[in-house]
């Protein structure tokens, strides 16, 4: 039985992500404390969202559910592989079809102003990523830097909030 329970410990981890991520782990999990899983990566560093925005072209427009399954899964394969290298103490989240965030674990000892720079440098590089082998357009947004993970919810909206400035910026133009 603990065996088929270590199974689900994967699934139940993401869904607690998703949960810190979106601000819904009070209502998930009935208003039950839950601590993080790695107290060490939630409690002694600092922590950023990066929002991504898969944005739709042509080349998305008239997909099948199948290919469009293909796409997301190559596209957090991509993120996936530039965090490892780049940003190790970070962690991606699947969101809404067309949307994604990812977590940051920043050292206490690097200030903001130079994460949130390094930062968007990776987003940088995941979009040169993402254009070049997936011929796919994605935009990133970055929220504020946090202490405390459980407002964590707060710096995703404001990573969502700059994709839209990024949205309203681009009709105006």
């Amino acid at each position: 039985t603990r065996r088929r329970l270590l199974k689900y410990e994967p699934f139940v981890q993401r869904e607690w992500l998703k949960s810190v991520v979106t601000g819904t782990l009070g209502r998930a999990m009935g208003e039950e404390s839950m601590e993080p899983m790695d107290e060490k990566t939630w409690l002694g560093q600092k922590h950023l969202i990066m929002g991504i925005e898969l944005m739709g072209t042509h080349r998305v427009s008239n997909l099948t559910l199948t290919d469009w399954s293909l796409f997301r899964f190559a596209l957090a394969n991509i993120i996936c592989e530039v965090l490892e290298k780049d940003w190790p103490q970070s962690e991606f989240v699947e969101l809404h079809s067309h949307h994604a965030a990812i977590v940051f674990h920043i050292p206490l000892a690097l200030s903001d102003t130079e994460a949130r720079e390094r930062i968007r440098e990776i987003g940088e590089h995941i979009i040169a990523c993402t254009e070049t082998y997936l011929k796919l357009s994605i935009r990133i947004g970055i929220g504020g830097v946090l202490a405390d993970w459980r407002q964590l919810s707060d710096s995703t909206e404001e990573a969502f909030l700059d994709l839209l400035q990024q949205t309203l910026t681009e009709v105006q133009s």
